[in-house]
């Protein structure tokens, strides 16, 4: 019983001074790596060891205030990071956050609430001219057949690289005339139409 109580308390005072960074290894990225994209994942581990363990990953997470935000923004601020890849950096810290305290650690709400982050706009400026276009792909055809043969795809399927790198012979709807985006953006599946010259492109491979 001694044995049992000991071995307990020894797991509460783990739980209770554990890191960020080595919560995110020890429970959140195996989780992760289950139900994330790859790339997503990756992009986390590149901010926890990039700017998150810097910053705070000697403190307790039980014992981490706004102040140690607000100096890991500053560090983001004063490397030239943009507002967007703030914002991915502290969505990392939340979402880690957030798991902690849903395994049971002694946590409360996620500080990053109280944070105030640059703002980014995501309006679109304008679009690229069909001559803009053309003038674009005979540039990339001149240095990198394959690179045009993406940015093909892109301009006139408005894929993403990652959808275009996915893409399988399988995903071509030839009778439909469509391609078949899987697990695009937020996971989500899509059909896209081809044009012409897409169809002729495939044709051609």
């Amino acid at each position: 019983e001694r044995r049992r109580e000991a071995e307990a308390q020894a797991e509460r005072e783990t739980r209770e001074k554990i890191t960020l960074p080595a919560f995110f290894e020890t429970e959140y990225l195996p989780g992760a790596k289950l139900t994330l994209k790859a790339d997503s994942v990756r992009k986390m581990e590149e901010h926890v060891r990039n700017w998150i363990a810097p910053a705070m990953g000697r403190i307790p997470m039980r014992d981490i205030r706004q102040f140690h935000l607000e100096r890991l923004r500053a560090n983001l601020a004063a490397s030239g990071r943009s507002p967007r890849t703030m914002q991915y950096v502290f969505s990392t810290l939340r979402r880690v956050w957030n798991k902690a305290r849903d395994k049971g650690f002694p946590l409360g709400p996620s500080p990053t609430k109280a944070l105030d982050l640059p703002r980014v706009s995501n309006e679109r400026q304008r679009y690229l001219s069909a001559e803009e276009a053309d003038t674009l792909l005979e540039a990339l055809t001149a240095r990198s057949l394959q690179t045009a043969q993406m940015a093909l795809l892109a301009l006139d399927c408005g894929l993403r690289f990652s959808e275009i790198a996915a893409l399988t012979w399988g995903c071509v709807v030839v009778d439909g005339n469509r391609l078949l985006i899987l697990n695009g953006k937020g996971d989500k599946d899509r059909a896209v139409p081809m044009t012409a010259r897409v169809r002729d492109l495939l044709d051609s491979m």
